[in-house]
């Protein structure tokens, strides 16, 4: 009986070695979570050395917490990519057996923090040649539903009120997009160093607060600007813009925000209070078309809003 049933194991094995190189590179390249490629690859040593011809692949990690030793150790990479073999993440060590990857998608969970609003979007924009972090728009409605036909505006706040909680609301604008523009670039850094071949890298949240999206040409430059130790060690914005708009409608997308506080971040000290008009022109991709028509409203429609200006430089 034993005998019987490691026949069929090893036929069924030799069920799988048989297949054709295309179709099992089909099978493989429909499952790119990078979990379900370690899975298939116990299925027959082919199967193990045939994944690494993937082009693309995801993967889903849990967030770094603010306080932990990790946290620590990425900021120890932040200013010397040249790291020890241990103080790299698991996953980008095993990404090294991809030698044909042009895709990449990180996804981290979401952070628990009461600092952290559900309604949260943020976009930050990179130099070219980078590696910079040029600026950071942040966007907080206290709720954001699609409008209704009959809907009343509500009275605006007393702009004495948004001064009182200016530093309270400076806090839950800045937590998570500082904590990501301090920590992404240091994975992205670290994944593009050993990838010649990519094209696409996103890292995001599973939340999609934001995102960090490198594509073709400035993927190059990243990875030239890393490798040569031109690394920004800027980490913390030198000014911060902060703005109050008490309802925002959105007509294309047809959403209704209220309490929105809207922020800009300025990692490379421009003065130029017009300097955040630059987002108009800023890339949206799908999953940020509200963001994109959020910004293009509070900088057209309101552009005569209060604003508070907060300079670290």
């Amino acid at each position: 009986m034993e005998k019987l049933r490691n026949e069929e194991v090893e036929s069924q094995l030799g069920y799988f070695d048989r297949l054709p190189k295309e179709v099992v590179l089909s099978i493989l390249s429909r499952m790119d979570d990078l979990k379900l490629l370690c899975r298939c690859s116990l299925v027959s040593k082919r199967f193990a050395l045939m994944i690494y011809c993937i082009r693309a692949v995801s993967v889903s990690l849990p967030s770094i917490g603010m306080d932990s030793l990790e946290a620590h150790t990425y900021t120890r990479m932040l200013f010397k990519l040249g790291c020890s073999g241990e103080e790299i993440p698991e996953f980008v060590k095993f990404l090294h057996n991809f030698r044909e990857l042009e895709s990449i998608y990180v996804e981290f969970s979401c952070l628990r923090s009461p600092c952290i609003s559900p309604f949260l979007k943020w976009k930050a924009i990179c130099t070219s040649p980078g590696p910079v972090i040029q600026s950071v728009l942040c966007l907080v409605p206290s709720s954001m539903r699609k409008k209704s036909e009959h809907e009343e505006q509500e009275d605006e706040e007393e702009e004495e009120t948004i001064a009182c909680n200016l530093q309270s609301w400076l806090k839950d604008c800045s937590f998570l997009p500082l904590k990501c523009c301090r920590e992404w670039p240091v994975i992205l850094c670290l994944i593009i160093k050993y990838h010649n071949s990519l094209q696409n890298v996103t890292i995001t949240d599973s939340c999609k607060h934001g995102k960090f999206v490198m594509r073709n040409e400035q993927l190059v430059e990243w990875r030239n600007s890393s490798l040569s130790k031109e690394f920004s060690t800027e980490m913390f914005p030198k000014t911060f813009r902060l703005s109050f708009v008490p309802e925002l409608h959105l007509p294309m997308s047809g959403y209704l925000m209220k309490r929105v506080l809207f922020m800009s971040m300025d990692f490379l000290g421009e003065s130029d209070p017009g300097a955040e008009y630059d987002a108009m022109t800023w890339d949206y991709d799908d999953e940020e078309k509200v963001v994109g028509e959020s910004v293009r409203e509070i900088l057209t429609e309101h552009r005569d809003r209060k604003s508070w200006i907060m300079s670290l430089s």
